[in-house]
């Protein structure tokens, strides 16, 4: 007589027959080959999940990269972003030590950052104020401005409080919005009624125009980058937008008046093959970011005679990837003048009264060829009629160097107030190559906070009540 045990079906551990575990281990795998051909049709045919997968590991990719203004690590990127410590915003750069340096107060800066560091040498640097540009770390923003006058003080400044506004302006047009931690300062322009037009950050989410104490007078979402340049009335400003659009705004509201692309300009140009140079001929394929507009320099008429090739009003803009300078006309798009590879990198082309173009040249080498003594930076001079060029300022004595942006301006005494933003400074240098005036933005511990621009103006440019804060309440 048999025992019931010895007819009954083999069971594993938990009461499953062979063929129940065979079916399992089927079900299971075929799952796994469903989800494996999903997959692949995600990626091939780019359906559901794909943009959250792209976008996740977009913005994965991009905290891990970070911006190409950032010195910092994978841990120093979570810590600005956290924001227990600007990170993402300090550049190293050590004050020289045989400067006479001092402290600058300026009001609402939090506890954790050092004061600012200024060098001066009294009679040798341009009577006027300094208007400062930068990654401050006010109590309230990030960013803001200030303006410096001849005693070295700080007698005015401006917080760029953008976030409130923006994000629900951004919310309500479901465009995207960056927070203050991940901005960059880049892009600025100061008006005799002390408000100011600024780039609200690199990546951004607009450009805003604030008055002197603070007040938003407008808000224009945008993704607008690098500059913020007036036109040849207060009427209106020139910026850059998007990929390389060069666009007119109006002063008063904000409103877009004119937006012309580097396509428009090339195809109106189809002789002068200077914008091609980042595309495979054969395929037709663009390099990314094939020119980067990073300037833009409206002709102002008191200058037309020292250009006569040129008349007011024509535009000349810096193209860093191409290291391109032209000059063209708003009107017919025609190209009236260009110079390639006199420059690396370059920023700021600024028309000069005795006929010259200067550049500031960042010199930024490639990774193979960044050899020590190659890593300087500089102001040159270039005249459009000979293409004769010279430099004025060679930073390898003062161990000068920005890769990336840079503004300079030539003073009335031929000084040149320089912004080196990758230092964290900027400093004022006599055509004898002496620092006469030095702005260290110190952070502590020989790290400094970027400086995106600094400006001179004389004294008799500003009309508003500098200082005083008493009728903004």
């Amino acid at each position: 007589m048999n025992h019931p045990a010895c007819s009954a079906p083999i069971r594993g551990a938990r009461g499953l027959t062979f063929a129940g575990w065979l079916q399992k281990f089927a079900i299971i795998y075929l799952t796994a080959l469903v989800f494996f051909a999903w997959g692949i049709a995600t990626m091939q045919f780019q359906v559901f999940p794909y943009a959250l997968i792209k976008s996740a590991h977009s913005d994965l990719t991009a905290f891990v990269k970070g911006h190409a203004a950032e010195e910092t690590t994978v841990l120093g990127k979570f810590l600005n972003d956290i924001n227990l410590k600007p990170e993402r915003q300090l550049v190293d750069f050590e004050p020289q030590h045989d400067r006479a340096y001092h402290n600058v107060q300026i009001d609402g800066l939090r506890a954790r950052r050092a004061l600012p560091l200024v060098h001066s040498v009294t009679g040798k640097y341009e009577s006027g104020y300094r208007f400062i540009f930068g990654t401050f770390d006010f109590r309230e923003h990030l960013h803001g401005a200030v303006l410096i006058d001849d005693t070295d003080t700080v007698v005015h400044r401006w917080i760029l409080r953008d976030d409130d506004r923006e994000r629900t302006l951004a919310e309500a047009q479901r465009k995207t919005y960056t927070p203050q931690v991940l901005k960059f300062p880049h892009g600025i322009e100061l008006f005799s009624d002390g408000s100011i037009i600024f780039n609200d950050g690199d990546p951004g989410n607009a450009i805003q125009r604030m008055s002197y104490c603070g007040e938003t007078m407008w808000t224009t979402l945008g993704s607008f980058h690098h500059i913020v340049k007036r036109d040849n009335s207060n009427a209106s400003v020139w910026a850059l937008e998007g990929e390389d659009n060069i666009v007119k705004i109006d002063s008063e509201t904000g409103q877009q008046l004119l937006t012309t692309t580097a396509r428009d300009i090339e195809g109106a140009n189809p002789d002068i093959e200077i914008f091609g140079l980042r595309r495979n001929i054969i395929t037709g394929e663009w390099l990314e970011d094939p020119w980067h507009f990073n300037d833009i320099e409206p002709l102002p008429p008191e200058l037309n005679s020292a250009f006569p090739m040129f008349d007011a009003g024509d535009l000349m803009i810096s193209a860093r990837s191409t290291n391109l300078v032209f000059v063209f006309d708003t009107d017919s798009l025609a190209i009236k003048w260009w110079r390639v590879g006199q420059f690396r990198r370059q920023h700021d082309p600024d028309w000069q009264p005795d006929g010259t173009i200067s550049v500031f040249d960042n010199n930024m080498r490639d990774a193979v060829r960044q050899w020590d003594q190659d890593r300087y930076s500089r102001v040159t001079a270039v005249h459009p009629g000979t293409y004769e060029t010279t430099t004025i300022y060679d930073g390898r004595g003062e161990g000068f160097y920005t890769e990336l942006r840079g503004h300079h301006q030539v003073l009335p005494n031929k000084n040149i107030l320089i912004t080196s933003p990758q230092e964290g400074r900027v400093f004022e240098v006599t055509p004898a190559g002496e620092i006469v005036f030095e702005f260290v933005n110190s952070y502590g511990d020989g790290e400094n906070l970027l400086v995106s621009e600094a400006k001179w103006v004389p004294a008799d440019f500003l009309d508003f009540p500098i200082g005083d804060y008493s009728s903004c309440d």
